[in-house]
């Protein structure tokens, strides 16, 4: 069903392609008809829209010459004078052929001899550059053509190349990631050991899950944010049974925001740096809340607590490595269209902000 589908865009642009080709020789199909005319004083209009259509129709089917001769002599990158030359001579053969050709089309259809038709007509030299001229446009058009079919192939590549390339960082930035959110993790199950080795059991089960999730090596360079925020919730129950009620999570998520693409260990980073620089360095309970709604095409995601915050100079530096990975990958996925900001003073807390663009053309999600 779906090679139905596909077939029928692709005979509507060859059919374009066949209208266009025919348009562009619309104004050269004018001119012969205003030649004949003009040439000819017992001509009349429809004998010069038959002559026209003739002569013209056999220069369009002699035109599919011209764009096999474009291919075989590519367009040079300097000026060679044995290229012009060369299409020169071949711009002559080419104007005879079309000359003989349509007086012998003439001569078939009148019943005077060729040679007769040749020595009684007034306009050979005139033919003769005109034919000249009608090679040099086909010769530009399609020489014109090859030269963009050839830079929208080397867009195509450049852009897979690009896109190869971003994956690659992302696939270099998960390796880093993925070892670090190991050694946080092991430290948080480790604090329960002695502590309530109940809760520690139910952590080491929980941190499986996690791992599962975490160096899964068939996830997509892209993700719904859903996906993310599973992960996330899963590493914040985790961290419950460490710090209790001391933790608290208060979530707004927009359904279309959750359907959104996003790189891999987007939001937990984000989160983990709020539990280690916010709930760990006070005693008092720490709200942390999550915010992710659609604006326009892009999602814009904050995550702000109410824990200690930290000197405004200071936070460049305070976010560890989560913060830095969250800027490269999201540099990696989207380019400059993305934006990751951090404000945090004193007594106010910790506030990341992430606008992520529109998912790249070529996503599945």
């Amino acid at each position: 069903m779906s090679r139905g589908r596909n077939l029928a865009p692709r005979g509507a642009r060859h059919s374009l392609v066949v209208l266009k080709v025919l348009l562009a020789w619309v104004p050269l199909y004018v001119l012969w008809m205003l030649f004949i005319l003009s040439y000819d004083d017992g001509a009349t209009v429809s004998a010069a829209a038959i002559g026209g259509l003739v002569s013209i129709g056999f220069a369009a089917v002699l035109g599919f010459a011209v764009w096999w001769i474009s291919g075989r002599l590519p367009w040079p990158d300097r000026l060679r004078p044995g290229f012009y030359g060369r299409h020169l001579a071949l711009g002559a053969v080419y104007s005879t052929t079309w000359m003989l050709g349509g007086y012998l089309i003439g001569s078939l259809r009148s019943g005077t001899p060729l040679v007769e038709m040749l020595r009684e007509s007034r306009v050979l030299g005139w033919q003769f550059i005109l034919g000249l001229v009608i090679y040099g446009l086909v010769a530009g058009v399609s020489y014109a053509l090859r030269i963009r079919r050839r830079l929208v192939e080397q867009e195509r590549i450049a852009a897979q190349a690009e896109a190869l390339a971003a994956n690659a960082r992302l696939d270099a930035l998960r390796a880093r990631v993925n070892p670090h959110f190991l050694f946080n993790a092991l430290h948080s199950v480790g604090s329960l050991v002695r502590d309530d080795p109940a809760a520690a059991e139910r952590a080491v089960e929980r941190l499986g899950d996690l791992l599962r999730h975490a160096l899964d090596d068939r996830r997509e360079p892209l993700e719904p944010l859903a996906n993310e925020w599973e992960f996330t919730r899963a590493y914040l129950d985790l961290e419950r049974l460490r710090f209790g009620d001391r933790l608290r999570v208060e979530t707004e998520l927009d359904d279309a925001a959750l359907r959104h693409p996003v790189p891999p260990l987007t939001l937990q980073p984000i989160v983990e740096n709020v539990v280690r620089h916010a709930v760990e360095r006070t005693a008092r309970p720490v709200a942390i809340r999550i915010v992710a709604r659609r604006l326009g095409e892009a999602v814009e995601i904050t995550v702000s607590d109410d824990g200690p915050g930290a000197p405004a100079p200071d936070t460049g530096g305070s976010g560890g490595f989560g913060l830095p990975s969250v800027r490269e990958r999201m540099a990696a996925a989207y380019g400059p269209a993305a934006v990751v900001d951090v404000e945090s003073t004193t007594g106010t807390g910790f506030r990341v902000r992430l606008l992520i663009p529109p998912p790249p053309v070529d996503t599945d999600l």
